[in-house]
């Protein structure tokens, strides 16, 4: 895998996808549809909150009722007093501590932080599959299910004959103020073919996947 030298927002990553095929792609209407699921379970200590996710807050102390508070577009909690918290990525119990630190840092002398998911968003962000599939555009990653390149290929109508099945691109940004963008090519003839599903990869929200055409030498 290696690591482009640009810094990309998800906007970007398309861009440079663009770049990578060296044509312009259409993009087909957006996939999916929107609504909300129960949560699994268990999880509330394994599941990681995602935007859209509704969950109910309270601090024991100030003896009041839980509150719903909804993941937003930027991934954020909105918790009185802290203003705006990064909750996308983190577990219940690990932004539960953060909370309780913030709290007990400036507003509280001790602040027991109950956090637990209400309702699950169906869709845990989008991505984008542009290149040599059937139906190339955004699709919505879902809730209840482990979501990976090769499930994305399929859901956008799966490879176009002259498609290059061993050069199948994978941007991701990496997390973080400042993160830069990685690379990671799959090779499909290897992954269906010889059944190596285990090298298939799990999808985050904005990850783009680009699918090259085949170099034929004339």
């Amino acid at each position: 895998m290696s690591r482009l030298p640009q810094l990309l927002p998800a906007a970007g990553l398309v861009a440079m996808a663009m770049n990578l095929l060296g044509a312009e792609v259409s993009p087909a209407p957006r996939a999916g549809t929107g609504g909300e699921s129960a949560p699994p379970p268990a999880a509330h200590e394994s599941y990681r909150l995602n935007t859209g996710d509704r969950v109910s807050y309270r601090v024991l102390e100030d003896r009041e009722e839980p509150r719903p508070l909804t993941v937003t577009d930027s991934g954020e909690l909105e918790i009185p007093h802290l203003g705006r918290v990064k909750a996308s990525g983190k577990t219940c119990k690990q932004l539960g501590e953060e909370i309780r630190t913030g709290l007990e840092a400036s507003f509280y002398r001790r602040a027991t932080v109950q956090l637990s998911i209400d309702v699950l968003a169906r869709a845990r962000g989008k991505v984008q599959v542009i290149g040599e599939v059937t139906n190339p555009g955004t699709y919505d990653i879902p809730a209840d299910e482990t979501f990976t390149v090769g499930k994305a290929i399929l859901r956008a109508g799966g490879f176009k004959p002259f498609a290059s099945r061993s050069r199948v691109n994978l941007l991701r940004k990496a997390p973080g103020a400042g993160a830069k963008t990685e690379t990671r090519r799959l090779d499909f003839d290897e992954i269906w073919n010889k059944g190596r599903i285990e090298k298939d990869v799990p999808l985050q929200a904005d990850d783009v996947i680009v699918v090259r055409a085949r170099i034929f030498n004339l």
